[in-house]
Protein backbone atom coordinates (compact mmCIF):
# COMPACT_ATOMS: atom_id res chain seq x y z
CA UNK A 1 0.00 0.00 0.00
CA UNK A 2 2.43 2.38 0.75
CA UNK A 3 3.66 2.34 -2.97
CA UNK A 4 0.20 4.31 -3.66
CA UNK A 5 0.70 6.65 -1.16
CA UNK A 6 4.32 7.93 -2.00
CA UNK A 7 3.05 8.11 -5.59
CA UNK A 8 3.33 11.42 -6.92
CA UNK A 9 -0.14 10.93 -9.12
CA UNK A 10 -3.12 11.92 -7.61
CA UNK A 11 -5.74 9.43 -7.35
CA UNK A 12 -9.33 8.96 -6.90
CA UNK A 13 -10.78 6.48 -4.80
CA UNK A 14 -12.17 4.19 -7.45
CA UNK A 15 -8.65 4.13 -8.75
CA UNK A 16 -6.78 3.45 -5.81
CA UNK A 17 -9.53 0.66 -5.13
CA UNK A 18 -8.65 -0.75 -8.51
CA UNK A 19 -5.36 -0.65 -8.28
CA UNK A 20 -5.12 -2.22 -4.87
CA UNK A 21 -7.31 -5.41 -6.31
CA UNK A 22 -5.60 -5.70 -9.57
CA UNK A 23 -2.07 -5.87 -7.20
CA UNK A 24 -3.82 -8.34 -5.62
CA UNK A 25 -4.99 -10.48 -8.39
CA UNK A 26 -2.17 -13.02 -8.56
CA UNK A 27 -3.27 -14.02 -4.90
CA UNK A 28 -6.77 -14.52 -5.68
CA UNK A 29 -7.43 -18.21 -4.68
CA UNK A 30 -10.69 -18.47 -5.09
CA UNK A 31 -13.84 -18.29 -7.31
CA UNK A 32 -15.80 -15.39 -5.44
CA UNK A 33 -12.33 -13.23 -4.99
CA UNK A 34 -12.03 -13.50 -8.71
CA UNK A 35 -15.27 -12.69 -9.63
CA UNK A 36 -15.17 -9.57 -6.94
CA UNK A 37 -12.40 -8.64 -9.02
CA UNK A 38 -14.34 -8.67 -12.78
CA UNK A 39 -16.66 -6.50 -11.35
CA UNK A 40 -14.47 -3.82 -9.98
CA UNK A 41 -12.96 -3.64 -12.94
CA UNK A 42 -16.07 -2.45 -14.51
CA UNK A 43 -16.30 0.73 -12.49
CA UNK A 44 -16.68 3.09 -14.87
CA UNK A 45 -13.60 6.52 -14.11
CA UNK A 46 -14.89 8.85 -16.77
CA UNK A 47 -14.33 12.61 -15.32
CA UNK A 48 -18.38 12.68 -15.93
CA UNK A 49 -19.09 10.10 -13.41
CA UNK A 50 -16.47 10.59 -10.93
CA UNK A 51 -18.09 14.76 -11.08
CA UNK A 52 -22.03 13.57 -10.96
CA UNK A 53 -21.11 11.28 -8.07
CA UNK A 54 -19.16 13.89 -6.00
CA UNK A 55 -22.31 16.16 -6.38
CA UNK A 56 -24.56 13.90 -5.38
CA UNK A 57 -23.33 12.66 -2.40
CA UNK A 58 -22.03 16.37 -1.80
CA UNK A 59 -25.73 17.77 -2.07
CA UNK A 60 -26.73 14.38 0.61
CA UNK A 61 -24.77 15.69 3.09
CA UNK A 62 -25.11 18.98 3.06
CA UNK A 63 -28.99 18.11 3.06
CA UNK A 64 -27.77 15.73 6.27
CA UNK A 65 -25.85 18.67 7.90
CA UNK A 66 -29.00 21.14 7.36
CA UNK A 67 -31.25 18.74 8.89
CA UNK A 68 -29.47 18.10 11.97
CA UNK A 69 -28.88 21.84 12.39
CA UNK A 70 -32.34 22.36 12.39
CA UNK A 71 -33.40 20.13 14.85
CA UNK A 72 -30.90 20.67 17.22
CA UNK A 73 -32.94 21.78 20.32
CA UNK A 74 -31.10 24.76 21.22
CA UNK A 75 -30.85 26.14 17.58
CA UNK A 76 -27.43 27.49 18.74
CA UNK A 77 -24.77 27.36 16.05
CA UNK A 78 -21.02 28.52 15.29
CA UNK A 79 -19.58 28.86 12.09
CA UNK A 80 -15.84 28.27 11.29
CA UNK A 81 -14.47 29.66 7.56
CA UNK A 82 -11.05 28.47 6.34
CA UNK A 83 -9.18 27.82 2.75
CA UNK A 84 -6.81 24.96 1.92
CA UNK A 85 -4.63 24.56 -1.23
CA UNK A 86 -5.16 21.12 -2.45
CA UNK A 87 -2.46 19.14 -4.91
CA UNK A 88 -3.17 21.44 -8.47
CA UNK A 89 -2.69 24.98 -6.20
CA UNK A 90 -6.55 25.85 -6.21
CA UNK A 91 -7.80 26.87 -2.95
CA UNK A 92 -10.75 24.54 -1.57
CA UNK A 93 -12.97 26.62 0.96
CA UNK A 94 -13.56 24.77 4.49
CA UNK A 95 -17.34 24.98 6.33
CA UNK A 96 -16.86 24.30 10.30
CA UNK A 97 -20.03 23.84 11.66
CA UNK A 98 -20.50 23.37 15.06
CA UNK A 99 -23.70 22.90 17.58
CA UNK A 100 -24.93 21.14 20.37
CA UNK A 101 -27.25 18.14 19.90
CA UNK A 102 -29.26 16.47 22.59
CA UNK A 103 -28.18 19.37 25.20
CA UNK A 104 -24.70 17.41 25.87
CA UNK A 105 -23.24 16.26 22.92
CA UNK A 106 -20.98 18.72 21.12
CA UNK A 107 -20.98 18.07 16.86
CA UNK A 108 -18.83 19.40 14.29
Amino acid sequence: MLWLSGSPKPRNFAQFLRTCVSSNQRHCWSYAWAEYVKKLNTISLSNNTASRRIEGMSAVIIVQVIQEIESAPLGIFSIQLDKSIDVANCHQPLVYIRHINDGIKNCE
